[in-house]
C-alpha cells in the first residue's frame, strides 16, 4: 500500500498545485484515493526506484504548507486497511529526510553584529563568488526558460539517511543577482564576519563573456567598498559542468594570441579598480587551467606587455591546484603562486559502501569530511608559494546524478580546519601573502557555501569570525605572581605556557630570593612572555599587600590580569591540592584561558573571574576573626557589609580581573606598614585575610560583575589534606535526629584498599559499611576495614562479576535500603588518563607488533662427469623470519637434489632425486574461530587485533604473570597473561580484543613438512640397437617413472 501511494504522489508531483490536494484527498477519502492509485499504478510504478519519494516544487509552493500537510498525514496515526502510518517505518523517509531541510539544527546561529577585527597585514580570507543566480540567454537556451542556480539547488533529493538535501537559503532567501541590493547585503554579511574579499568566478568563452552581470554591477557601484579579484574559469562549458565530458560542450574555449589580448582588455576595468586585490602592488589574477593554453608563457608576456602600456603593474598570477593540474609547481607555467582548491587533490577514501543508499544505482563517490581535514592539515609546505584553501562542505547532488559528496561536516569541524590553516599561513607566508581561499561563498549546487541556510544559519560564518578574532587578539595581558615559596617556581613556570597570548610577567618576592628567580626565569624559555619584572618586597601582608601596592604602580595599563601566588596554606597538613586546584582552573590549558578571555570580551562589565570554592574548605568561607578588619576597610571604601551575611569571595585569592574593577582597592593608598608581618602562624584575622573577603564587593561597587568557573573539579584524587579545626560533633547531631547512615563500596581493585581506608577513617560520624566485591577479600583488606573505629557494622558480600558496580549496588543494597535514611555509594575506579588529559599508557601497537623481517638463501652446487655421463648435486637452505613479533610466521627449508644423465650409444637414462624438509611457524590465530585452552573470550585475527587494540593497554606487564585475586575475570576464568598487557579490567571493560604479542608468542603453530620426489626416464633407439641407421625414420622406446611422497605434521 505504501509503495502504491508513493507511486501516485511521484506521478502527480509534476503538478505541484495538485500535491496538497492529493494529500487532502487521501486523508479525507481514502477509498476513492485507492481507486485512483490503481489506475495510475501500471503507468508509473515500473519506473520508480525502490525507496524514492521526492517533491520537486520547493520554488513554487510555500514550504510551511507542505510540511504542515505532510505532518498531518504522517503523524496523526492515520490507518488505511489496518496499517498504522504513525508507527510505520516506511514513512521515515519523509520525516527524517524531507522535513530536515526546513528544520533548524540545535547549532543554528542567528545573525550577530560583530566588531571589526582585521589588521592590514594579517590573515585575509577570500571567498570564491559564483555569479549564476540570475537568468541569462545561454542558460535559458541550454536548460530552459528562467533557469538559475536555484533551479538545480531546489530539485536535489536525499540519497541516503540524513543526507542533507535539498539545501535551502535562510536570511538571504532565493536571491536574484540582477537586484543590486542583494550584492550589497552579501558584502555586508561577509564584512561583518571577517571575510576580506570576493574572488569572482569569471566566464569568458572565445571572446564571449557569460554570467557577467553581478561583476558589472559591482564594478559600477563604487560604494560597494569590498576588495575583490578575478578567477578565469578558462575551460569549456560542458553538460557535466566539470570540463571532462568534451562531447557535451555547450560553449567551447579557444586560446589564441588574439584571445589573449581580448581577454586582458575585457578585465582591464577590474584591474584598474581601486578595490582590486594586489600583492606587492601587482594585481592578482587566478587561472583555472593554464595547461589548456598552447604556450602559457607567451600569453603571460602578451598580458604583461599590455598592462605595462596601459598603466597596470605586472600581473601576480596564481594557478588553481585542481584535479587537472594536480599539485603543480606554479613555476612550471611561469606563475607566482598556486592555490590549494579542496576537494581537489585530497586523496580521500570512498566510503559509499558503508552507507545504505536509497538509490542503489548511485555511481558517485562519498567521502568523510574528517579525513579531508586530516589530509589538508598534514600537507607540508612546498618549495613554492601556496595559498591554502578550505571548503565548508561539498555535495554536487543538485548538479549531477552521480555526484561527489562529503558527509559528517559541521561548523565546528570547519572552524578546526580553518584554525589549522591560519597557523600554517602565519608560519609559512610573509604578511603581504597571507591569503586563505574559501571554496566558496555561494556554490549552493556544490554544497560549498558560507551564506546562511535553514539548518545552520550563520554558524559557518561565526566560526570564521571566532577563528580570526582569536588570531587578531590584541588585548594587553599580564600575569602577577607573588612567589614567596621559591620551591614552587618550576610548578608555576609550567603553567605559563598555557597562556596563548603575549603577556607581561610581574613577580614579587623577598629581596634575598630575587637573584635566584632572576637566574631561573632567564634560563627557561616561555615563548609568549614579552618582559619579566621581578620586584623585591618586604615580608608583610602575605600575597595581598604586594598585589595592592605594587599592582597600583604597574597594572593599570592592562586589559586583563591573572593573579596567583605560591600558596602552601598551613591551615592544612598539606595544602598542595588547593593550590593545584586553583592553578588548574585559572591556567590549566590554552583552551581554558581562551574561554576566560572570551568571557571578558563578550561581557564588557565582567570584572573578575575566579574558580568555584574548593570543597574541603567550604566550611571556612565566613567572616570569622576577619570581620573587624574588613569593616574598617569597607568603611573607607564606602562599602556596606554585615556580620550576619556570608561573604562571597575568591577563596585562595587567585583570579583573573580587569584593573578597573578593583580600582577603588588600588586607590586606598595603603603601604606595607599598614599590614602585619607575614608569619606561618597567620591562619586568619589579618588585614590581608580581610581584604581577600572584599574583592567581590569592590568589583560590584565599580559596577562590574563577577563569574565563577570550574574547568577541573579535582586535580588530586587523593585525600592529602586534613583540616586542623574543631568541628561540630556530627555524631551527636545524627543521633539527635535519629538518622542511620550506611556507606556502600564496590571493591574491584584490591590495590586501592589503602586509599579508601584514608577516606573512611576521616568520616566524623558513626556509620555502617556494606562492601560488595567479586573478589574474596584477603586478610590484609579484611583487617584494614575492621580496624575502623567509626564503623558500627560491616557487611561483606561476594558478588558475581556482572554489571560492574551498578549491578552489585542494586541487587545487594535492596536488602538494606529500608533500614537507613542516609547512604553514600562509592566504588574503585581507575582512569586511563592523567589529570592533564594525557593517556597513562600510549602503546604504539604497530611498533610493538611488527619488526624487520630477514630473508636469506644459501645454495651449494657440485657437478661433473665425462662425455657419456654427467651429474649435478645441489644443496639449498632458505630461511625467512617474518615481520610479526612472536612465534611466527617463520620458515626454514632444507633441500637436496641429485641429477644424473647417461648417454651410451642408443641408450639414454636420466634420474633425479629431490628431498626437502621445511619447518614453518605460523601466526597463532589465523581466523576468529580458533580456541586455545585457558583463554577467555572469542579471539580475533592477529592482524585485526593490531588495528583495533586500544593504545591504553600495555604491551608488556610483569604484574600479569598470575592474575588470580587481581582481576575478577582472571579468577573466574583461570586466565593469566604471563607478563603481557591485559585488557580485561574495570577500566576498559570487556572489549573482546586480544593482545597480539601474547597470542603470537605463547601459542606456537608449527608445521613440519618432509617431501621426496624421484623421477627417471629410459630412452632406447630401437633401430640403432639392431645395428641399423636411417636418416628418414626413427623408432624409440621411452619409460618415465616418478615417486612423490609428502609427510606433514601440524603441531599447536
Amino acid at each position: 500500500m505504501i509503495k502504491k501511494i508513493k507511486s501516485y504522489l511521484f506521478y502527480i508531483n509534476l503538478y505541484p498545485q495538485s500535491v496538497l490536494k492529493a494529500i487532502f484527498f487521501l486523508i479525507t477519502k481514502p477509498k476513492k484515493f485507492l481507486k485512483k492509485i490503481q489506475r495510475v499504478e501500471k503507468i508509473v510504478s515500473p519506473v520508480l526506484p525502490e525507496n524514492q519519494f521526492f517533491f520537486n516544487f520547493f520554488q513554487f509552493l510555500s514550504p510551511q504548507k507542505i510540511i504542515k500537510a505532510i505532518k498531518t498525514l504522517f503523524t496523526q496515526g492515520l490507518k488505511i486497511k489496518g496499517r498504522d502510518w504513525e508507527n510505520n517505518n516506511e514513512t521515515s523517509y519523509l520525516s527524517d529526510n524531507f522535513i530536515q531541510s526546513y528544520e533548524k539544527s540545535d547549532l543554528y546561529v542567528p545573525f550577530k553584529k560583530n566588531e571589526k577585527i582585521r589588521n592590514k597585514d594579517d590573515i585575509k580570507l577570500i571567498a570564491f563568488y559564483f555569479p549564476q543566480f540570475h537568468p541569462f540567454p545561454e542558460n535559458e537556451k541550454f536548460w530552459g526558460k528562467g533557469f538559475t542556480e536555484w533551479t538545480s539547488v531546489t530539485r536535489a533529493k536525499p540519497l541516503f539517511e540524513n543526507h542533507y538535501q535539498p539545501r535551502l537559503p535562510d536570511a538571504l532567501g532565493f536571491y536574484d543577482l540582477r537586484i543590486k541590493e542583494n550584492i550589497k547585503e552579501q558584502i555586508k554579511i561577509a564584512k561583518n564576519y571577517g571575510i576580506y574579499g570576493f574572488c569572482f568566478h569569471t566566464y569568458w568563452f572565445d571572446g564571449k563573456p557569460v554570467m557577467y552581470l553581478p561583476l558589472r554591477s559591482f564594478l559600477n557601484d563604487k560604494n560597494l567598498d569590498f576588495p575583490f579579484c578575478l578567477h578565469w574559469a578558462n575551460e569549456p562549458w560542458t553538460l557535466r559542468w566539470d570540463g571532462l565530458n568534451q562531447s557535451g560542450v555547450l560553449l567551447p574555449q579557444r586560446h589564441t594570441s588574439e584571445d589573449d589580448i581580448k581577454f586582458i582588455k575585457y578585465i582591464t576595468p577590474a584591474l584598474k579598480d581601486k578595490r582590486y586585490i594586489k600583492i606587492n602592488n601587482r594585481p592578482l589574477l587566478i587561472i583555472y587551467r593554464p595547461s589548456l593554453f598552447p604556450n602559457i608563457k607567451e600569453t603571460i608576456k602578451r598580458w604583461n606587455h599590455y598592462c605595462e602600456n596601459n598603466g597596470i603593474e605586472k600581473l601576480f598570477l596564481a594557478v588553481m591546484q585542481t584535479g587537472f593540474e594536480g599539485r603543480v609547481n606554479p613555476k612550471k607555467f611561469g606563475f607566482d603562486a598556486a592555490i590549494d582548491y579542496p576537494p581537489h587533490n585530497l586523496a580521500v577514501t570512498d566510503i559509499k559502501k558503508k552507507l545504505n543508499l536509497f538509490y542503489k544505482q548511485f555511481d558517485g563517490h562519498i567521502f568523510d569530511y574528517h579525513e579531508a581535514i586530516q589530509k589538508s592539515l598534514e600537507f607540508k609546505k612546498p618549495r613554492y608559494t601556496l595559498f591554502r584553501g578550505i571548503m565548508p562542505d561539498w555535495d554536487c547532488t543538485p548538479r549531477r546524478k552521480n555526484s561527489d559528496i562529503f558527509i559528517n561536516s559541521s561548523p565546528e569541524l570547519y572552524g578546526k580546519w580553518l584554525r589549522g590553516l591560519i597557523e600554517y599561513t602565519k608560519k609559512n607566508l610573509e604578511p603581504e601573502k597571507r591569503f586563505i581561499f574559501v571554496n566558496a561563498w555561494n556554490e549552493w549546487a556544490e554544497g560549498a557555501y558560507l551564506e546562511p541556510d535553514k539548518k545552520w544559519g550563520f554558524a559557518y560564518l561565526e566560526q570564521i569570525y571566532d577563528s580570526l578574532k582569536s588570531y587578531y587578539f590584541k588585548k594587553n595581558l599580564a600575569l602577577f605572581i607573588h612567589l614567596f615559596d621559591i620551591n614552587l617556581k618550576e610548578e608555576i613556570a609550567s603553567y605559563l605556557k598555557n597562556i596563548p597570548y603575549k603577556f607581561d610577567l610581574f613577580i614579587t618576592t623577598s629581596k634575598e630570593k630575587k637573584l635566584i628567580l632572576d637566574s631561573f626565569f632567564k634560563k627557561i624559555n616561555i615563548n609568549n612572555v614579552r618582559k619579566i619584572s621581578i620586584i623585591p618586597v618586604p615580608n608583610r601582608g602575605r600575597d595581598i599587600a604586594p598585589f595592592i601596592i605594587e599592582g597600583k604602580k604597574t597594572l593599570e595599563k592592562y586589559d586583563f590580569i591573572c593573579r596567583i601566588h605560591s600558596k602552601s596554606s598551613k591551615k592544612y597538613v598539606n595544602g598542595n591540592s588547593w593550590r593545584k586546584y586553583l592553578y588548574s582552573n585559572l591556567l590549566g590549558n590554552k583552551k581554558q584561558v581562551e574561554k576566560i578571555i572570551e568571557y571578558f570580551i563578550n561581557n564588557p562589565r565582567l570584572g573578575l573571574i575566579y574558580p568555584d570554592n574548593f570543597l574541603p574548605i567550604i566550611n571556612f568561607l565566613e567572616w570569622g576573626s576577619n570581620f573587624n578588619h574588613a569593616k574598617n576597610i569597607a568603611d573607607k571604601l564606602k562599602l556596606k557589609i554585615s556580620k550576619d551575611e556570608i561573604p562571597i569571595f575568591p577563596s585562595g585569592s587567585m583570579f583573573w580581573f580587569r584593573p578597573k574593577a578593583l580600582k577603588k582597592l588600588f586607590e586606598l593608598r595603603l603601604n606595607y606598614n599598614d599590614f602585619e608581618k607575614s608569619s606561618t602562624n597567620q591562619v586568619d584575622g589579618t588585614i590581608a585575610h580581610a581584604i581577600e573577603r572584599l574583592f567581590i564587593k569592590v568589583c560590584e561597587s565599580n559596577n562590574f560583575s563577577s563569574k565563577k568557573i570550574l574547568f577541573n573539579p579535582s586535580v588530586n584524587n587523593k585525600m592529602d589534606f586534613n583540616i586542623n579545626k574543631d568541628i561540630v560533633d556530627y555524631n551527636e547531631l545524627i543521633q539527635r535526629h535519629n538518622k542511620k547512615v550506611i556507606l556502600i563500596i564496590h571493591l574491584y581493585y584490591l590495590d586501592l584498599v589503602d586509599e579508601f581506608f584514608q577516606y573512611l577513617k576521616n568520616i566524623p560520624i558513626k556509620f555502617d559499611l556494606l562492601i560488595t566485591s567479586p573478589i574474596e577479600l584477603n586478610k590484609k583488606a579484611f583487617d584494614k576495614f575492621h580496624s575502623l573505629t567509626n564503623v558500627s557494622k560491616i557487611f561483606i558480600k561476594k558478588t558475581p562479576n556482572r554489571g560492574k558496580d551498578i549491578g552489585a549496588f542494586i541487587i545487594e543494597f535492596s536488602q538494606f535500603w529500608k533500614n537507613y535514611e542516609i547512604a553514600c555509594k562509592i566504588h574503585t575506579k581507575k582512569s586511563l588518563y592523567n589529570p592533564d588529559g594525557s593517556p597513562k599508557v600510549n602503546t604504539d601497537w604497530f611498533n610493538e607488533a611488527f619488526k624487520t623481517g630477514i630473508r636469506q638463501n644459501h645454495n651449494l652446487n657440485i657437478y661433473g662427469g665425462g662425455e657419456r655421463n654427467n651429474y649435478n648435486i645441489a644443496l639449498d637452505y632458505y630461511s625467512q623470519e617474518g615481520t610479526m613479533v612472536g612465534a611466527g610466521p617463520n620458515l626454514d627449508r632444507y633441500t637436496a637434489r641429485i641429477n644424473d644423465n647417461m648417454d651410451v650409444k642408443f641408450i639414454k637414462i636420466k634420474t633425479s632425486i629431490v628431498y626437502s624438509h621445511s619447518d614453518q611457524d605460523n601466526m597463532s590465530y589465523s581466523n576468529a574461530n580458533e580456541w586455545v585452552q585457558g583463554r577467555y573470550g572469542d579471539q580475533n585475527p592477529i592482524m585485526a587485533s593490531v588495528l583495533i587494540l586500544p593504545p591504553t593497554i600495555k604491551a608488556y606487564d610483569e604484574s600479569t604473570w598470575v592474575l588470580d585475586d587481581k582481576l575478577p575475570a582472571a579468577t573466574e576464568y583461570k586466565y593469566d597473561s604471563y607478563g603481557f598487557g591485559t585488557y580485561y579490567d574495570d577500566v576498559h571493560g570487556d572489549i573482546r580484543v586480544t593482545n597480539v604479542l601474547l597470542e603470537n608468542s605463547l601459542v606456537k603453530r608449527n608445521a613440519l613438512v618432509d617431501r621426496i620426489l624421484v623421477t627417471g626416464s629410459f630412452n632406447v633407439d630401437l633401430i640403432e640397437m639392431v645395428g641399423s641407421k636411417s636418416s628418414n625414420s626413427k623408432l624409440d622406446y621411452n619409460l618415465n617413472m616418478s615417486v612423490n611422497r609428502t609427510n606433514v605434521k601440524d603441531l599447536t
